[in-house]
């Protein structure tokens, strides 16, 4: 049996050590919607943007990492404007702006359950679809929960 990258290996930890699962629950386009992260104890709303359709809950490598990665946008965001720039988004809706503000709390709530948000793996291997993306997608490497 191959052994996993690094990013593999620390995301599979961090799922196996917090159940978690991931569902689409509103969709805005062909790119853009939300998704519900569900612990044992929490629930979430996330915003999400998928480009490739990578997104499954068969795939929980994929989905936590596209979770962090919007967590991540987020927090280097300087403000709504500049997220909303940043996915192409228009800031004139409000239900955006709702969202962006309660992302703090969100982000304080998810790093308390999960740890500092870190997804170990950069915006551009993901666009460049590189191998580390292929171990994301991987069926033989996702977590399986009872």
């Amino acid at each position: 049996m191959s052994e996993v990258s690094k990013p593999i290996a620390r995301l599979q930890q961090l799922l196996r050590s917090k159940p978690t699962h991931f569902q689409k629950s509103e969709i805005m386009d062909d790119y853009n919607f939300w998704i519900e992260l569900r612990t044992k104890s929490r629930v979430w709303q996330i915003f999400i943007q998928d480009e490739y359709h990578d997104f499954s809950p068969d795939t929980p490598l994929m989905a936590i990492w596209l979770v962090f990665d919007a967590l991540e946008e987020y927090k280097e965001s300087e403000d709504f404007l500049v997220w909303c720039r940043g996915y192409g988004l228009d800031p004139s809706n409000s239900k955006l702006l709702q969202y962006y503000k309660s992302l703090g709390q969100t982000l304080a709530e998810i790093e308390k359950t999960y740890g500092t948000i870190d997804s170990w793996i950069t915006p551009m291997e993901y666009q460049l679809r590189t191998g580390v993306i292929q171990e994301l997608l991987d069926p033989k490497n996702q977590i399986k929960y009872e």
